[in-house]
């Protein structure tokens, strides 16, 4: 019997009209890093959790990925190199272990529950890249109550999607590994000029070509 071939969705959330200028220089790399690799490229562009800060949109992975083997979240301002590697299939990766680019301390950010508390790790998961394969897909459970409560267990309200994140991982107990690959992946880390109101005192115009440059290195031939 011939076995049934892998299925890969590589999502990228881009609503309210995100940074354009820096879009347009990132997404082609992306979508291009989706085919290498034989995934679905899926942009997500519509409003499901308006009450909620525009990066908790990430969450909305918990239905439109449940059909796929792996998902992988990257954000719109990171930079993908030629040889960037399909990372479902890195030494690190398995289907048992959730792969983040980076994480944190999660009592320095988010308010303890019942649930970080009896996991006892204290991860916090940074959510601008992260793999899942179908078996850790509770990773992406939305929260069962409203931005109203959670606006309250982050310092940091722009970062509710990551507080979401970290307390599945303990909630669910699943295990991490990083991604690592930082040449092949590379995060700009922009706030856009406050479009999470946030303060940002990088110009966009620095932003965009600090991105240009990191596209440049990456790609010379």
């Amino acid at each position: 019997m011939k076995s049934r071939s892998v299925s890969k969705t590589v999502h990228v959330v881009n609503v309210d009209n995100y940074f354009p200028e820096m879009c347009e220089l990132t997404f082609p790399l992306l979508r291009g890093y989706a085919k290498k690799i034989g995934a679905q490229f899926n942009l997500i562009t519509e409003r499901k959790y308006p009450e909620f800060p525009p990066t908790y949109e990430k969450l909305q992975i918990y239905e439109q990925g449940a059909d796929s083997d792996w998902n992988i979240l990257i954000d719109a301002d990171v930079v993908v190199g030629p040889d960037a590697p399909d990372v479902t299939t890195l030494p690190q990766a398995s289907p048992a272990v959730v792969l983040a680019a980076a994480s944190f301390p999660a009592d320095g950010f988010f308010q303890a529950d019942p649930y970080f508390l009896r996991d006892g790790r204290k991860i916090g998961l940074s959510g601008y890249f992260l793999v899942t394969h179908k078996m850790c897909h509770d990773l992406w459970t939305p929260l069962e109550f409203g931005y109203d409560v959670a606006r309250h267990m982050t310092k940091r309200q722009h970062i509710v999607d990551e507080y979401c994140l970290s307390r599945n991982l303990a909630k669910f107990g699943l295990k991490m590994n990083g991604i690592g690959n930082f040449e092949h992946f590379v995060h700009i880390g922009t706030n856009a000029d406050g479009v999470y109101g946030l303060p940002d005192d990088d110009p966009v115009e620095e932003k965009i070509e600090r991105t240009k440059r990191t596209i440049d290195l990456l790609w010379a031939s």
